[in-house]
């Protein structure tokens, strides 16, 4: 099964973040794809899309999503991919004007072939609004999720070279506890075959849509990023089931 989720703080005092994109064009390697937020706005979340290419599902050696998380003021995504794929890797960021936010992180050793959790938390006084995680090369995110206090990730092995690997959650904290009032709305279902798309929302009314996340416990994530379905925001994801993994895979979006 998987989970996908957006965040939706209630406010009334923060303006709606506008959607921001930058992508690449990537080759066998490592890419990194960053996007600023305009000026006069702060970051508030983002995400990840691998506009898939030349991606065989039936492959398990990647694309891997090695970095899905905030930089300075705006996002930065850095994906893996192996020798004779190629595709277009898209940076998102949510972008809010007037809001002042800051970035906790909070990293883990993971122990290679086994699964490792890493969560940040921000301060008192300041409210999560989005989040993402860093990991060693290899390493394969299964969760990103928001928490009440901040945003927490699940990544496993192999690590390079055995021994352990680094996992690095991140978390966007805005400056006013006013927006202590947060809701997650959430849906799942099962993925049967190689690829899936899972999209959610919009946030209830009174609600804006500042991040989301998933959970996918045996897939691999291509994307998960802040859409519009025409009228209002979502949380968009799409996964792929390698051969080795089973049918019946949970995918969870969250927003």
């Amino acid at each position: 099964t998987t989970f996908t989720t957006p965040q939706c703080p209630v406010t009334d005092f923060v303006s709606e973040p506008e959607i921001v994109a930058n992508g690449a064009d990537a080759t066998a390697g490592i890419t990194t794809v960053e996007v600023a937020c305009p000026p006069g706005t702060a970051v508030l979340g983002g995400g990840v899309s691998i506009e898939t290419g030349d991606i065989d599902p039936s492959r398990s050696d990647g694309p891997l999503i090695l970095g899905n998380r905030p930089a300075g003021n705006g996002w930065s995504v850095t994906v893996a991919l192996s020798a004779g794929q190629e595709s277009r890797i898209v940076a998102v960021a949510l972008c809010s004007p007037g809001a002042t936010t800051s970035v906790v992180s909070d990293t883990s050793q993971v122990m290679s072939t086994h699964a490792g959790e890493a969560t940040a938390s921000c301060p008192a006084g300041r409210v999560p609004t989005g989040g993402g995680w860093w990991m060693d090369p290899l390493m394969i995110a299964s969760a990103s999720l928001p928490t009440d206090t901040g945003w927490t990730v699940n990544g496993s092995g192999p690590v390079a070279g055995g021994g352990t690997g680094a996992l690095t959650a991140y978390a966007v904290c805005l400056h006013d506890d006013r927006l202590a009032a947060t809701s997650y709305v959430a849906e799942s279902t099962l993925l049967v075959g190689s690829e899936r798309y899972l999209d959610v929302g919009p946030c209830a009314e009174g609600n804006m849509l500042t991040a989301g996340g998933f959970w996918i416990p045996n897939a691999m994530i291509l994307r998960s990023v802040p859409a519009n379905d025409g009228e209002q925001a979502i949380w968009s994801a799409k996964v792929i089931n390698p051969p080795e993994m089973p049918d019946n895979t949970t995918i969870a979006t969250h927003a």
